[in-house]
C-alpha cells in the first residue's frame, strides 16, 4: 500500500496537534501564531514558544511493496472483459 502511516508518524502528528492546541488554550485565541507571536509569562516578559519539531519524511523512506501499477498486457487480444447484464454501474459497450 502507498503513503502507509506508520504508527510512529500518528503518535508524531498527533503530538503536533496537542502543542498547537495547547498554543491556541495558553494565547487564549485561534488567532496566536506561535512562529510570530509572543506571550506574556508571570513576570511581564514576552516570551516565545520553541517551534515545534517533527518529520518531514519517514527516515526509511516509504515503505511500498505493492504501488498499484500494472504494466499494460504487450497484445490484448486475449484478454476478456465480462460485465454482469445485471450490474447497475457497468455497462459493456460492444467489441474493439
Amino acid at each position: 500500500m502507498p503513503n502507509v502511516t506508520t504508527e510512529t508518524q500518528i503518535r508524531t502528528d498527533l503530538w503536533l496537534l496537542l502543542k498547537i492546541t495547547t498554543a491556541f488554550a495558553i494565547a487564549g485565541t485561534l488567532l496566536f501564531n506561535p512562529m510570530t507571536d509572543y506571550l506574556e509569562n508571570e513576570a511581564g516578559e514576552k516570551v516565545k514558544l520553541d517551534e515545534p519539531k517533527g518529520i518531514e519524511f519517514p527516515p526509511m523512506g516509504f515503505a511500498v511493496e505493492d504501488n498499484g501499477y500494472q504494466e499494460p498486457a504487450k497484445d490484448g487480444s486475449e484478454i476478456e472483459i465480462s460485465v454482469n447484464p445485471e450490474s447497475k454501474t457497468f455497462a459493456a459497450f460492444g467489441t474493439v
